[in-house]
């Protein structure tokens, strides 16, 4: 409608309207989530919400690997699409230098579904999102090593890439012997649209921390380094930059 040539005079009468209530203070402006901060992030980390890459604690793990995956590196929106990935849309590559990466696996049907701005149909546009997660040699919070770790315990009875963690305080879990942390069911669309949240609610975080801030807080550490808004634009599918925290 807001496209439609019809409606083209109708839509400029709108926009002036709305113009005038945002000048005249009785409708508030767009607020973007801003990204979280240092401070915030070692918060998340002291808690226990999020931990090293060899954690033992499959809650925890999977925290950490879905905070990675699910957000800070993808950028990808919300709980957007996250319920329907699974470990065969991840494509574990290496550099020219022998730098280890992982990359959405684009041969996999699914692994560049449907978003806000790429719905599909004749009249769409390539998708040219192109993120890549980096490890960290040397780190004891390498997001690499984070996703194979997590990805080596995962139930294979299920296809879901975000699986129910087992009790790791359970007498019937034993993270020795177990190879298999996660259960069959995996994790909810509520659950997963919580994620962070939950974790900042734990952490003792206030204001919560939402899953857009996860989304803000890539785009703001890409801009941070130099990365050219074309290409933070191709990874996060046009988010607004926000000044760094």
């Amino acid at each position: 409608m807001i496209s439609d040539p019809t409606f083209t005079e109708a839509n400029k009468i709108l926009d002036a309207f709305v113009k005038d209530l945002r000048k005249t203070g009785k409708i508030a402006g767009i607020v973007h989530k801003r990204a979280i901060s240092k401070k915030q992030l070692t918060k998340l980390f002291e808690s226990g919400e999020l931990g090293p890459a060899d954690s033992l604690n499959p809650a925890q793990l999977q925290r950490t690997a879905w905070f990675y995956f699910g957000g800070l590196f993808f950028g990808r929106r919300g709980r957007e699409n996250q319920r329907q990935l699974t470990p065969a849309m991840l494509s574990l590559r290496k550099t020219p230098q022998g730098v280890e990466y992982y990359e959405l696996n684009r041969s996999q049907p699914g692994s560049l579904p449907a978003t806000k701005n790429h719905q599909g149909g004749l009249a769409d546009a390539e998708d040219e999102w192109d993120a890549k997660i980096f490890s960290v040699p040397g780190s004891e919070r390498c997001p690499v090593k984070t996703l194979k770790n997590c990805l080596s315990h995962l139930n294979p009875t299920s296809d879901a890439l975000f699986q129910r963690p087992r009790d790791g305080q359970s007498k019937k879990f034993n993270h020795a012997d177990d190879k298999i942390w996660f259960c069959k069911a995996p994790l909810g669309i509520t659950t997963l649209d919580n994620m962070l949240k939950e974790m900042s609610k734990q952490a003792g975080i206030e204001p919560h921390l939402t899953n857009h801030c996860l989304r803000a807080t890539s785009a703001t550490v890409l801009s941070d380094h130099n990365c050219e808004t074309r290409h933070i634009r191709q990874v996060h599918n046009g988010t607004q930059v926000q000044p760094g925290s």
